[in-house]
């Protein structure tokens, strides 16, 4: 389980994750509006687990090597292609090695759970390559940097060792924790204004090689994270026609204009007085 170096580092990481958020979502006039253009996404699926004690591909896991696994996520959107996300994410592991590197038969197996939270950058690819437009189907990816902690066992089943994750064994130190840089690639759907599904595939690469408490000829370990997921969105507007923001057009006021100036009647040219039919308003010049 997460030891509290983990919980410092990832605490750390959640501040600076809500700050960029902040920062993010600060319009022009000044005024915050935390919940604009938000997502929260549930996901749960298995995880594969590529290190040392490690020999089958992805569908030879299949087999016995597979754990469960599930995460949760919040993002936040700059624009129609990019947001910035957290991740909080907890996986079993499992995992069998028959061989060593140089072919000598072992029956190593490695077991026990992983735990790491991280910041992610998420680029949506359709609007990025075909433009904007608000598509049921989209296909994006995520890039991000965190922290991780695991508490693993591996045994030989041959040789009766067994080594956990914090041993020190001929003055190696097999270390609990260490930085993550997980890579993501997934597909989303959205069944309507708010709600969508999700299928991702998620490495995560380790930057040391304890996970698996072995030290042989795999530089980085590496849980591979498969999942389905669902996701509610806060205010989605991407794609969508801004006519309803728009100002209504002015009604144009088609009577004709009453003239300011009053009008003379110059016809009539006489000291009498105007006929009765002639409008009260007209005024009589008299000649000179």
């Amino acid at each position: 389980m997460p030891n509290r170096i983990s919980f410092k580092i990832l605490f750390a990481i959640l501040l600076l994750g809500f700050a960029t958020y902040g920062f993010g979502q600060t319009p022009k006039n000044g005024k915050q509006d935390l919940f604009s253009s938000w997502q929260i996404n549930y996901n749960l699926g298995f995880t594969e687990f590529y290190g040392d004690a490690s020999n089958n591909g992805y569908f030879g896991k299949f087999s016995g090597e597979i754990a469960f696994a599930t995460g949760v996520n919040v993002r936040t959107y700059f624009n129609p292609t990019f947001g910035l996300g957290l991740n909080l994410w907890y996986s079993g592991l499992k995992s069998h090695k028959d061989k060593s590197a140089t072919g000598i038969p072992v029956n190593f197996y490695l077991s026990g759970n992983y735990f790491d939270g991280n910041i992610h950058l998420l680029v949506d690819f359709n609007n990025l390559f075909w433009g904007t437009s608000q598509r049921k189907f989209s296909v994006y990816g995520t890039v991000g940097l965190g922290y991780a902690s695991w508490n693993t066992h591996l045994a030989d089943s041959l040789s009766g060792l067994v080594i956990n994750s914090g041993d020190a064994i001929g003055g190696i130190t097999f270390k609990k924790g260490g930085v993550v840089i997980p890579v993501g690639l997934g597909v989303n759907y959205m069944i309507n204004d708010n709600w969508a599904v999700n299928f991702e595939m998620n490495l995560r690469t380790v930057m040391n090689d304890d996970v698996d408490v072995w030290r042989d000829g795999f530089k980085y370990d590496q849980p591979l994270y498969t999942s389905f997921g669902v996701s509610y969105f806060f205010n989605r507007n991407i794609g969508k026609n801004n006519s309803s923001q728009r100002k209504p057009k002015q009604s144009v006021n088609r009577e004709p204009l009453k003239p300011d100036v009053p009008l003379y009647d110059y016809r009539l040219q006489s000291f009498d007085k105007a006929p009765e039919s002639s409008s009260s308003n007209v005024i009589l010049i008299e000649p000179p």
